[in-house]
């Protein structure tokens, strides 16, 4: 098995929390747990535009901010 199967398999279905979502890593990393299949929540100290900043306008609907 891969390491990406092996991360999907272990993140599917899991609440995870990334701080600093919104910034430049965050936003990859919400990324990739998202199609992994995690529950993603993120939190962050910058102010959430309406809609979503860019880089996560893609998962908006997929996560918690």
């Amino acid at each position: 098995m891969g390491e990406l199967e092996q991360a999907r398999k272990f993140y599917r279905g899991k609440r995870v929390l990334v701080t600093g979502g919104t910034g430049f890593i965050g936003s990859s990393l919400s990324n990739a747990l998202v199609s992994c299949g995690a529950e993603v929540a993120i939190v962050s100290h910058s102010k959430i535009a309406s809609p979503a900043p860019l880089n996560i306008a893609g998962i908006a609907g997929k996560i918690e901010i």
